[in-house]
């Protein structure tokens, strides 16, 4: 576990740096075209640690995700997202994430959605019993607050509200989330 663990923590590293140095050229070319104040438009990967709670049990989470920021104001995207308990992994889901900027400052509250599809380790929660299937709905939406150091780096906390649903029953939850924006 804790090789899988790292391995993907490496991997995500990687991803934004290898995206950033093969768009150096064209961002030097186009200055004045990516960034618009104090952000930049194009490609961005936020990497996010955490916690969780559903189920009546707190997690350790890691999340990352890769979009693009439209304009200072709209990030549009895709994300992973690991929930880890007693050395085991409890949740996986793939999102959709949606970020709205209500400023274009370098201090920007934001509105945060995320929609998608979680797979549960029933193996992590043999002590309870179980109310939803073990493929979810899930559904995550909070407000958080984007500290921005230029056009190439923030940093970002949020929180919010976590639904989980197969239909037939929900179980609510809530996260909090410290990020580093690339």
């Amino acid at each position: 576990m804790k090789r899988v663990f790292l391995s993907m923590l490496f991997v995500s590293m990687l991803i934004p740096i290898m995206a950033q140095e093969q768009s150096t050229v064209q961002e030097e070319e186009n200055v004045n075209y990516l960034i618009d104040g104090n952000h930049r438009r194009g490609f961005s990967s936020i990497t996010e640690l955490g916690t969780s709670f559903s189920y009546g049990k707190t997690f350790f989470s890691i999340s990352e995700t890769w979009g693009m920021r439209i304009n200072p104001y709209l990030f549009v995207g895709q994300g992973i997202h690991i929930n880890v308990t007693k050395n085991k992994w409890a949740d996986l889901a793939a999102t959709a994430n949606v970020r709205v900027n209500f400023t274009d400052k370098n201090i920007a509250p934001q509105f945060i959605s995320e929609i998608g599809v979680n797979k549960t380790n029933q193996s992590t929660y043999d002590n309870e019993v179980m109310t939803l299937k073990d493929r979810q709905f899930i559904m995550q939406s909070g407000l958080g607050v984007e500290f921005r150091f230029g056009p190439y780096a923030a940093l970002t906390l949020n929180g919010g509200y976590k639904l989980l649903t197969d239909f037939n029953n929900n179980n609510h939850g809530g996260f909090v989330k410290i990020g580093y924006i690339f």
